[in-house]
């Protein structure tokens, strides 16, 4: 089967729907279909990460109309048009339902004959606000007339599924999850040091909750003086949150990693106690989750959008609610000196993503999904 995974979001912009394109994409060429990934091209500040892809799995690039690194402007007219009929796809599976190579490869794909398959991965920031679901909404009306011509929809979790049933009426959607690398991130035997280490992986943007998480570094110290908090990504906030964490006299608790190489992303969980995700709205999934768990890390996560379908309270992490300074230092503190519990949290964790997340039970999904279509 030839398949195309188009999105304006790849690397080497981070993010969650670029993680799962590569993971599809490289267990699809293991079961020996032909994948290529769409998406534009892309300047590589600091912050984007470079990543090694199988040779296998095909990459065409399109540059946006303007030069501008904004996944909002357009790509070339007709670029979109002349990748799909040259690669004579099967199914044309677009991943992220709000830019603009991905709708127009909707479009595009019906015009050409295609199968189109839309997954939604995210929660917008615009499920806030009540414009968008007023029926005359211009923006809602657009879109609804893209997505609708999909032939199936997929959401990775309830929570992005509802959201994306705004757009789609009465059709039923498909919840296939995220899934992880279980041997990438496996049973790591990292050097640890002693100083028990809490970890937060993500872009940081408010949405992220990451200053909530340096605002309650003062009262884990309290009861953890030891306690290390490693603060891995990039983002807007990245200047404010080192002013917080020097503000808050917790400078010398919290590390933070900008430029961090993808073979050592692994590493990093390995060398953690606990893994926190305390995100305020819009959390769709959170890839970061299932890497944690991988690893047999415990997790403390806040209970919004899709993580409470992800991480079961006290069966493989502890939820919170979001916003909340008192209750993420509690749940952090007792995972940190609670072994006993943090072990047997981890333990399940691992054991749960090896039966419901790795790419060999979720690919297994999505090609019944290609080939049912296809009949």
């Amino acid at each position: 089967m030839r398949v195309a995974l188009c999105s304006d979001w790849f690397y080497p912009r981070i993010g969650g729907v670029a993680s799962h394109m590569k993971g599809l994409a490289e267990e699809l060429v293991k079961r020996g279909h032909y994948v290529q990934i769409i998406t534009r091209t892309c300047p590589k500040p600091k912050q984007y990460l470079d990543i090694s892809l199988d040779d296998r799995v095909g990459l065409c690039r399109i540059k946006p109309i303007l030069p501008i690194d904004i996944v909002a402007i357009p790509p070339t007219p007709g670029a979109v048009k002349a990748a799909l009929s040259k690669g004579s796809f099967d199914v044309v599976h677009c991943h992220h339902a709000f830019t603009p190579i991905s709708l127009m490869s909707i479009s595009t794909a019906k015009n050409l004959g295609m199968t189109a398959v839309l997954t939604n991965h995210t929660i917008s920031i615009l499920y806030r606000s009540d414009l968008l679901w007023t029926p005359t909404s211009y923006l809602a009306f657009l879109l609804r007339r893209c997505i609708e011509k999909a032939d199936t929809v997929v959401a990775v979790s309830k929570a992005a599924a509802e959201f994306i049933s705004h757009f789609t009426g009465w059709r039923k959607i498909t919840v296939i999850p995220n899934a992880v690398d279980t041997e990438r991130f496996g049973r790591l035997n990292a050097c640890k040091s002693h100083e028990p280490s809490i970890l937060y992986l993500g872009r940081l943007v408010h949405r992220k909750g990451v200053h909530v998480l340096v605002k309650s570094m003062p009262h884990v110290l309290k009861e953890v003086p030891d306690a290390k908090l490693t603060i891995a990504g990039d983002g807007y906030m990245k200047t404010y949150l080192r002013f917080q964490a020097r503000k808050l006299g917790v400078k010398r608790s919290v590390r933070f990693l900008s430029s961090i190489a993808d073979e050592d992303v692994p590493r990093l969980y390995g060398e953690s106690d606990v893994f926190v995700l305390p995100s305020l709205y819009g959390e769709s999934f959170g890839i970061s989750l299932l890497e944690a768990m991988a690893s047999s890390k415990p997790i403390v996560a806040s209970k919004v959008g899709g993580i409470p379908e992800v991480v079961q309270n006290r069966v493989t992490g502890l939820l919170v609610k979001s916003g909340s300074v008192r209750e993420l230092a509690e749940a952090i503190v007792q995972l940190l000196s609670d072994r006993n519990l943090s072990r047997r949290l981890g333990t399940e964790a691992r054991r749960i993503v090896e039966r419901k997340y790795s790419w060999k039970v979720v690919a297994t999904r999505i090609e019944s999904l290609y080939k049912e279509l296809t009949r």
